[in-house]
């Protein structure tokens, strides 16, 4: 109904309107006609003396096809293909996509998705994903069971290798991948770059849903450990992993036990091990940005390395808190250029934290109302 209300639209706007397609006339003429849209560029296909040869009139419209029909649209016509749109919901429409002035992805793939992230392009989506409760159980069940392949695949690499820190390296990475495979993560990344081009450093991240912890792993993959909440390390199987690959644990509850325990994350700085933080402390009930513990901050102006804000846009809809179910979902990340702690001092570390947090809260488009030191 909302893409035909948008047809609707555009034609009472006076706009030339027309269907480039890579299906055939056949199918597509009938729609045209059901639209009241005039114009189709299509694919045809060759007949003669009324029997298909079984050869298509080149070019098809697809791909490249679909930029020769629009270019060929906007000659015929004096269109000016900087004031047009384009709606599609396929990656391979991308050479049309890429010489209109407005391109619109409406309800796209996975590709689509992510270049529209990437582009800033607009994204109309005008049917919600319906994942089958029983599939979702299924793929949360089969999520929780890829610890076991995650780490014999860390062993086997630990034993070829001879070397424990690669075993461990593996395993996490694994799991990061393994994970979001299964539970149907899918990230759409700007900023990709930042994760390598400054190590070891103090990576954070906002928290938003139970699924952080994989996203990360795929994210960072390797050279960095985590800190988490001590109450992680009694989990069974979960635990022994966090501390088989390093992880520092923090007493939430007792203060000088968290400043004694993270100074071998410190050290492991120095030594070129980067840490991986989610400043909240803990996750948010929903999109919302929690206040931002000290910490994070602290580490990164005690080994004078890097901060790098990784920004989890809606990863609150694959487990939102409260729930245990994983849902499927492209979760779109933001890697923001490394913020250098040299030069901080401690009088005014508050500063420099509330400036990091501006930016969380300006790519998350939230108020600086929320803002809390």
């Amino acid at each position: 109904p909302e893409s035909r209300a948008l047809v609707a639209a555009h034609l009472a706007m006076g706009h030339t309107v027309a269907i480039i397609s890579a299906a055939t006339p056949y199918q597509v003429e009938p729609v045209a006609r059901d639209l009241g849209v005039d114009l189709v560029r299509c694919t045809r296909m060759e007949v003669e003396n009324g029997k298909f040869t079984g050869n298509i009139i080149e070019p098809a419209c697809w791909g490249e096809g679909k930029a020769v029909a629009g270019r060929e649209l906007a000659e015929s016509f004096k269109l000016d293909m900087q004031k047009s749109y384009f709606y599609t919901d396929s990656v391979e429409d991308l050479p049309l996509l890429e010489i209109v002035g407005n391109p619109r992805p409406i309800n796209p793939d996975t590709k689509l998705s992510t270049l529209a992230f990437q582009n800033d392009w607009p994204v109309l989506r005008f049917t919600e994903e319906n994942s089958s409760r029983i599939s979702n159980l299924v793929r949360t069940g089969m999520a929780t069971g890829v610890f076991v392949p995650a780490i014999l695949k860390g062993l086997a690499s630990g034993i070829s290798n001879m070397s424990w820190n690669d075993g461990v390296e593996s395993m996490m990475a694994s799991l990061g991948d393994f994970g979001a495979a299964i539970a149907g993560i899918k990230l759409a990344v700007k900023g990709e770059e930042h994760l390598w081009s400054h190590r070891p450093a103090v990576f954070i991240l906002n928290h938003q849903s139970n699924a952080d912890m994989i996203i990360a792993l795929k994210l960072i993959r390797k050279g960095a450990r985590g800190v988490a909440k001590k109450e992680l390390e009694k989990m069974p199987i979960i635990g022994q992993m966090l501390q088989a690959s390093g992880t520092i644990f923090l007493d939430r509850e007792n203060k000088e036990k968290s400043i004694e325990a993270m100074k071998p994350a410190v050290e492991s700085l120095r030594n070129g091990t980067s840490i991986v933080i989610f400043p909240e402390g803990t996750r948010s009930y929903d999109y919302t940005l929690g206040k931002f513990k000290k910490g994070a901050f602290h580490l990164a102006m005690e080994a004078k390395v890097p901060i790098i804000p990784i920004i989890l846009k809606n990863a609150h809809d694959v487990m939102p808190r409260g729930q245990n179910v994983f849902n499927p979902t492209l979760v779109e990340v933001i890697v923001l250029p490394p913020i250098q702690t040299k030069t901080w001092k401690k009088e005014n570390l508050d500063a420099q934290i509330l400036k990091i947090r501006k930016l969380f809260l300006k790519e998350l488009g939230q108020t600086e109302s929320n803002i809390k030191i």
